[in-house]
């Protein structure tokens, strides 16, 4: 049996992804209409929902499909629905750029192209969902489910929507030893806290040759004579960025190396981006358009924009020196 309930709403185009990536967009929890049900109990219960295959005041609507029934209902509405999905139109509003309407066409074509989970694998009764800080126990008991659909569906971004969600997956040291990692957080878009993350399983990690000969490629002759001019304590060119992604500082995403755009994550800042960046230009002698070059840092929106390295903000010493160390022998 899956480690989670609820499937997953897969997008028919969710292998190409959005500009390359396989893109995940986490909801928090289905909502139960029916408090006076006497299932309500079960299918509030992480327990007694999997004892339940239809639900009781709808025979026709299948539970476990019920992230695809949302979604459809969302893309879809009936008159009789009353209901208006405020998160999910603001969400593709961002997405797609747009700052009233939404064409119909290209947001169902957005939505074929990611997929759709919930985190919680049981109902619950309302809409707002609980704080993370004092439930830190119910959330965690959610982490083994969504491990399960990570390691299934693959995702390279992941879109959590609200503060808890943002709590729970930031806060979970499986999660970040399997490969996530914090990208961004957009706070409060038309009244929605939004968060961005990105996920590179350890087999997803190029080896040290694979990214020579990416290097090789983007520096046009130019690697050899980096790595002659390198301090004598100081790796490869090559090796050094493979001790950089192995730390996921930074990421290697649909034939790139990548820097999460991280500029609004209070944790982080750019500082690792100011860090790397210092080392390259330093130590290897790299002129910034070089750097630039091997070297990308995209968009928050992920609209296949690129942020220039020049905007990023000083490194502070602690971080600095961590960063070094990657690249010393």
């Amino acid at each position: 049996m899956a480690a989670y309930y609820f499937k997953p709403r897969v997008g028919k185009h969710y292998e190409e992804g959005l500009d390359g990536r396989r893109t995940l967009v986490l909801g928090v929890h289905q909502v139960c209409l029916y408090p006076d049900c006497p299932a309500y109990g079960r299918c509030t219960s992480p327990d007694g929902i999997r004892q339940m295959d239809v639900c009781l005041h709808q025979p026709d609507y299948e539970l476990r499909e019920a992230n695809s029934l949302e979604m459809d209902s969302f893309l879809d509405p009936m008159p009789q629905d009353g209901f208006k999905y405020p998160t999910h139109s603001y969400f593709t509003r961002y997405m797609l750029q747009a700052e009233d309407s939404i064409d119909e066409q290209q947001k169902k074509d957005f939505w074929e192209h990611v997929a759709f989970f919930n985190f919680f694998q049981h109902y619950r009764q309302h809409l707002t969902p609980k704080p993370y800080r004092g439930n830190e126990r119910e959330y965690r008991a959610e982490i083994p489910a969504l491990m399960a659909l990570l390691e299934e569906l693959k995702p390279q971004v992941i879109y959590a929507w609200t503060k808890p969600l943002h709590d729970a997956l930031a806060n979970s040291k499986e999660l970040r030893a399997a490969g996530l990692h914090e990208a961004d957080i957009i706070r409060k878009f038309y009244g929605m806290h939004l968060s961005k993350f990105t996920f590179q399983t350890a087999s997803e990690i190029p080896t040290a040759e694979d990214i020579r000969a990416y290097l090789a490629e983007r520096l046009e002759g130019e690697l050899d004579i980096a790595n002659q001019k390198r301090p004598k304590n100081h790796l490869t060119l090559e090796e050094a960025l493979f001790n950089c992604l192995t730390a996921r500082l930074i990421t290697f995403s649909n034939g790139e190396l990548t820097f999460p755009p991280n500029k609004n994550n209070p944790l982080h800042k750019n500082h690792y981006d100011a860090a790397i960046y210092e080392q390259l230009n330093k130590a290897y002698e790299l002129p910034e358009k070089l750097i630039n070059r091997i070297l990308v840092k995209h968009s928050p929106r992920g609209n296949g924009g690129h942020v220039s390295l020049r905007k990023i903000e000083p490194a502070e010493k602690p971080i600095r020196e961590k960063v070094k160390r990657l690249f010393e022998k």
